[in-house]
């Protein structure tokens, strides 16, 4: 097999080195500090916002912590417990990220982002719940979960 850079020379490769780098020497030339700078933000900029437009509506944490922060405006109707997966945790798998009591009523809700599904473990936490006589359930938003709750209320 022979090699591919065989018949390129040490001096044809020192020339081609030198005409790119006088290439960005003129362009350089051509364009103020400003231009640069704005240039370089204007890039900075559209990678940030390609970022975004790749990145899912919400993730999942984002939704837990609205829902944490509605509740804290029901502490007179509600107690709970959140599941927190960036902390250690000697609960068992598949636990709901939300526990606890609503107005007397035992519950317990899995929040998912858009689009997800609770494993077969988390399935399973919610059936033994239910079966133990708790009200459960699987929500995608922070308004699904307040529609959650009013439903329990209504419940007797």
């Amino acid at each position: 097999m022979s090699n591919p850079f065989a018949k390129h020379t040490l001096a044809w490769v020192e020339e081609q080195n030198r005409k790119v780098e006088a290439g960005r020497l003129k362009k350089l030339a051509l364009t103020t500090p400003a231009m640069v700078a704005a240039t370089v933000a204007d890039t900075a900029m559209k990678k940030r916002t390609a970022k975004l437009e790749r990145r899912p509506e919400k993730l999942e944490n984002e939704i837990q912590q609205e829902i944490e922060d509605w509740l804290m405006t029901q502490v007179h109707q509600c107690w709970w417990d959140r599941k927190r997966m960036d902390r250690p945790t000697t609960s068992r798998l598949g636990v709901p990220d939300f526990t606890g009591s609503w107005r007397g009523r035992a519950f317990g809700l899995e929040v998912k982002k858009p689009g997800g599904k609770p494993s077969q473990e988390q399935q399973g936490e919610l059936a033994w719940m239910r079966k133990a006589g708790a009200v459960t359930g699987v929500v995608f938003s922070k308004e699904e979960a307040v529609e959650f709750f009013q439903k329990i209320g209504t419940q007797s």
